[in-house]
């Protein structure tokens, strides 16, 4: 399990970090061979075919889910019915998307801001909108056969499928560009490679279950047995929504474009942070619902413990040295030198510290565990309260009062229903829990503060952003690490690591031996 779960988040990683560097070098590409028009034109087309997720309605967690309590294994009859129900629903949801792409292309001027183009570009705009549409549509459906992956715990499966596609997708995007190739060509190239990664990995999860097959049929039973956890999974998607996207909205309402751009400039670090996160946290929903459907909640409360002290072990690492060097790295990274945004990105660095380390895990452990419906509660009470008091505290103290909003919020919430629910799972105290969670990744980042605070007091006008972020970055968390592994790690961890250690310097050094030997 240990070495699944290692695989799947280094994996994770990897696959971000491909990710990253295809979507920087297609916007480039895209605005050296074609324009900046074609790519507003490309970023327009992914912004407004997104929102056909929103026709999920929460059953590809459930897809994820039946395959993680390994039904197949008690009924694959059942199994079969439950996952070829979600495909033919996602098949009819695709058809939908074709008929709204084909009545949306009539008023392709108006969606895609077309006044003042040519009759040719618009018709050339209209024929990419018709096959973006209708590829997304197609690709829809398929988007189940992934979370089959992951609920088999196969999630280094499917990134090692979707690294290798991203790989061919680069290479396939340069060699259209390089033979002059428009944009056409691009998307549906693009959509091609997608809709085949998402049939390997079918064909791979059809032969890990054994007795699966997919057929194109609806059961109205299994339908409505379905929806019973979908529809809260929605509720929660769509009110997550809500309580993220209002803030946005509101502050360009009351306050002008100006203040969106700084309230969005604040946080991009700690949105940064988060996404880094959630390379690990998608190990626990399949894990959780394998655990707790077994009967193992021994195991299940003390892997979800420990990975709530891995979240803060990394987690308060990472705010400090964002919190202390906010408007430099905002300065760096970004070229804006705004102390506004800066205090923003410190607020919102507190609402994402609570929600990586007290409620991601938590979360997706109730998704999974048949709390679903006091999650979606929480989220539709979190998100409403949100709204109310942005639409009180924006008009009196702008964009700053969203970012308090967001803050307290989420403290008080976790505070007063999550955690003690969760501690009573655990059938643990408070000052246990935070001894082990908070308490010593605090004390283990003392070392690190003072050093921040040395040099950015003697070396901080002198030296430049960049030296500064490095040596603080590299010392700082060296210093943190040290720090942890004797304040944090109990001593059995200890005890793994210094042999993991011993075997990998034992393994280089017969490996050079072996070289060495060879040459002579």
């Amino acid at each position: 399990m240990k070495s699944s779960i290692v695989k799947s988040t280094f994996t994770n990683y990897c696959l971000m970090l491909i990710r990253l560097v295809e979507g920087v070098l297609i916007s480039r590409w895209i605005i050296a061979y074609l324009g900046l028009d074609s790519y507003g034109l490309w970023t327009l087309l992914w912004s407004f075919f997104g929102y056909s997720r929103l026709l999920d309605f929460g059953m590809g967690v459930t897809a994820l889910k039946y395959t993680a309590v390994q039904l197949f294994q008690t009924d694959i009859k059942r199994y079969n019915g439950a996952i070829s129900t979600i495909f033919s629903f996602y098949s009819l949801m695709a058809v939908v998307v074709i008929v709204v792409t084909y009545i949306a292309s009539f008023f392709v001027v108006e969606i895609l801001k077309l006044d003042n183009a040519s009759v040719e570009r618009i018709a050339y705009c209209r024929t990419c909108f018709l096959v973006f549409g209708i590829g997304a549509a197609l690709v829809f459906p398929t988007g189940i056969f992934p979370e089959l992956l992951v609920g088999l715990q196969k999630i280094y499966l499917r990134n090692y499928i979707n690294g290798i596609s991203k790989i061919v997708e680069l290479v396939g995007v340069l060699l259209i560009f390089q033979y002059g190739g428009e944009l056409l060509s691009l998307i549906v190239f693009i959509l091609a490679i997608t809709i085949s990664t998402n049939f390997i990995m079918l064909v791979i999860a059809g032969r890990l279950i054994p007795g699966f097959k997919l057929r194109l049929r609806i059961s109205s039973e299994q339908f409505k047995e379905i929806f019973k956890f979908s529809g809260f999974v929605y509720l929660c998607a769509v009110f997550r929504i809500i309580g993220v996207r209002s803030g946005t909205l509101l502050i360009s309402i009351f306050s002008g474009l100006e203040s969106v751009g700084i309230f969005q400039m604040g946080q991009r670090l700690p949105m940064i942070m988060f996404e880094g996160s959630d390379a690990y946290h998608e190990n626990i929903g399949p894990l959780s619902a394998n655990l707790h459907a077994t009967g193992k909640l021994k195991l299940l409360a003390m892997v979800l413990i420990n990975s709530i002290r891995w979240n803060s072990f990394l987690t308060t690492g990472f705010t400090l040295g964002m919190f202390w060097f906010a408007p430099q790295m905002i300065r760096f990274l970004f070229n804006v030198d705004s102390a506004m945004a800066a205090y923003v990105c410190r607020i919102t660095l507190g609402t994402v510290f609570t929600t990586i380390v007290f409620r991601s895990v938590i979360e997706r452990f109730m998704l999974m565990t048949n709390r679903h419906a006091f999650l979606s509660y929480i989220i539709v009470a979190e998100s409403t309260i949100t709204l109310v008091l942005y639409l009180l505290l924006l008009p009196k103290f702008g964009f700053v009062g969203v970012a308090w909003t967001a803050f307290g919020v989420k403290v008080f919430m976790t505070i007063t229903v999550v955690l003690p629910f969760f501690l009573n799972y655990l059938k643990t105290s408070w000052f246990e829990f935070f001894i082990k969670v908070l308490f010593k990744p605090i004390i283990a980042v003392i070392p690190t503060f003072i050093f921040f605070y040395f040099v950015e007091r003697y070396y901080g006008e002198k030296w430049s952003d960049f030296a500064l972020l490095a040596t603080c970055g590299i010392v700082g968390g060296s210093c943190y690490i040290i720090a942890s592994y004797f304040i944090i790690l109990i001593p059995s961890e200890r005890v793994m690591i210094k042999q993991q250690i011993s075997q990998r310097f034992k393994s280089l050094v017969h490996y050079w031996r072996e070289r060495r030997n060879q040459s002579n």
